[in-house]
């Protein structure tokens, strides 16, 4: 169904606007899990699934290890570790989980903790395990077990600051030898390594390098496979499709799942999951998160995958508690927002009108179904749709945007995104950013979650998303009042107030709620 409507500005201007609902199936997608009391919120965790449990440990500072019953869905305290144990990929070995190439201590020169760490659940105890030969110690390394041996891929010796290494080690967990096999083809740190079909699979990641201020910045994009039973080391010719660090990964009929992560390219964690076969060596975009995260641990148990904690934006917070599960087999292309496959709860199109007008105050009503509420700053200017003029911008008032406020507050129980198309005229020169926020209340701008994307050069229409997260603090999803979009800059990086300059303009072209 399309409903159009003709708003009239006070200077008798008209726009269309063209709304269109359409309601689908979901299928193949993540679910928050209830959670509650909910887990620890941790940043660099792991998490591990043991004899139909959960197990979810580590993390900087020094929290409990938390057992997951999904016969109860509850939460388990047991014993901490006897150190902070951070930037590890667990093991289970044996009715144990080990811990090994461990970093404890504070950013950015972290230091590497010399031994293996075991924690048996039975016994709820934390036992010291072999020490790592001092002149291959290192943390942040992919980590894999087969045959009674554990393999140590890549790594940092330096917490974030430099010493990212290709090395790779295996340890006899019986005998408890040591030995040094071939480099991988790439360095790197920051990712979760798989063992799939006799072969180590180590893919994203990063080579932090905070010496030179890039800890985030140099992601590793090639693909490198070991073969244990050669022990010969190859590169795909498929690099992995979004370049991220921090991910999760993990292993399941022939495939290689990577989830999340962060990256330079924007402030939110990735919510991408993409799929590798290794029979093909092609890649398939697999549903993305429900909520973004890095640093967090992920695991099957049966045929659902579950992420747990992490990160929700790049660097260290926030810290998550959220638990996300994913059913088996996926279903491959995801209900990213905007895209076919999602439901469409309403839609908001403002053609481009050619002409040109004065900046206007006025405002547009809209109405679907529950969706009903008005745009401010609605005009007719060339370039099209709502716009916002930064005629204020000044050293107290560095940001602009539109508002779509809603008649009465609106229950956004059903809602997961909102996309919206937008065009920048004269950005902000310097860290120019754009924000985007629900709020409960007109003058209660930072009530819920908000997201801060460092955009693209946007002198041509761009979309984000804005991830709805209905466990804000402060914000009540069942009375959302308004949602924000917002241009944002350092109060110098415009040239409105000096002679012949210029203030930006937002242009906002297409509003979509899923």
């Amino acid at each position: 169904m399309k409903i159009k409507n003709t708003l009239v500005s006070s200077c008798s201007l008209a726009a269309i606007l063209t709304i269109a609902v359409s309601v689908r199936a979901q299928s193949g997608l993540w679910q928050i899990i209830a959670n509650d009391p909910p887990c620890t919120a941790r940043d660099e965790t792991s998490l591990v699934a043991l004899d139909g449990k959960l197990y979810l440990l580590g993390g900087r500072g020094i929290d409990p290890v938390e057992e997951y019953d999904p016969s109860t869905k509850i939460w388990k305290k047991l014993t901490p570790p006897p150190l902070e144990l951070h930037h590890f990929q667990a093991l289970a070995v044996d009715g144990r989980i080990l811990v090994p190439a461990a970093m404890t201590g504070n950013f950015p020169k972290e230091t590497l903790v010399a031994n293996l760490w075991w924690f048996d659940p039975k016994k709820n105890e934390w036992t010291k395990g072999e020490e790592i030969p001092a002149s291959r110690r290192r943390g942040s390394a992919g980590a894999v077990t087969n045959n009674n041996k554990l393999y140590l891929i890549c790594g940092i010796t330096n917490g974030h600051w430099n010493g990212f290494v290709p090395w790779v080690d295996m340890l006899d967990l019986k005998s408890g030898q040591w030995s040094t096999l071939p480099d991988a083809p790439h360095a790197r740190d920051h990712f979760n390594a798989v063992l799939l079909n006799g072969k180590i699979v180590a893919a994203s990641g990063s080579t932090s390098y905070g010496e030179i201020n890039k800890v985030d910045d140099l992601t590793v994009p090639e693909v490198d496979l070991f073969d244990l039973a050669t022990r010969r080391w190859t590169t795909l010719s498929n690099p992995i499709p979004t370049l991220r660090t921090g991910g999760m990964a993990v292993g399941r009929d022939g495939k290689v799942v990577i989830i999340g992560g962060q990256s330079m390219q924007q402030l939110p964690a990735h919510r991408e999951v993409e799929a590798l076969s290794l029979a093909t060596g092609k890649w398939e975009t697999l549903p993305a998160l429900d909520q973004g995260s890095h640093g967090g641990g992920a695991a099957f148990l049966g045929d659902t995958l579950y992420v747990v904690s992490g990160v929700g934006n790049r660097g260290g917070d926030p810290r998550l508690n959220t638990m996300q599960a994913l059913r088996w087999p996926a279903t491959t292309g995801g209900t990213e927002a905007g895209a076919p496959g999602a439901p469409i709860l309403a839609e908001w199109d403002f053609p481009i009108i050619e002409g040109s007008a004065s900046p206007t105050q006025t405002s547009g009503e809209l109405s679907l179904g529950t969706f009903t509420g008005f745009f401010a700053d609605l005009s007719t200017e060339s370039g099209g749709g709502i716009i916002a003029h930064g005629t204020s911008w000044q050293k107290s008032d560095s940001a602009i945007g539109v508002i779509l406020r809603f008649k009465t507050p609106t229950d956004f129980s059903a809602v997961t995104s909102i996309t919206f198309t937008i065009r920048v005229d004269n950005p902000p020169t310097e860290k120019p950013g754009i924000q985007a926020y629900v709020q409960n209340g007109r003058d209660e701008q930072y009530a819920g979650d908000y997201n801060f994307f460092v955009p693209p050069p946007l002198s041509e229409f761009a979309t984000f998303t804005y991830k709805i997260n209905p466990h804000a603090k402060g914000l009540d999803i069942k009375k959302i009042t308004t949602f924000r979009i917002k241009v944002s800059g350092p109060p110098t990086s415009v040239t409105g107030s000096e002679p012949g300059g210029k203030y930006p303009v937002l242009h906002v072209r297409k509003v979509v709620i899923q």
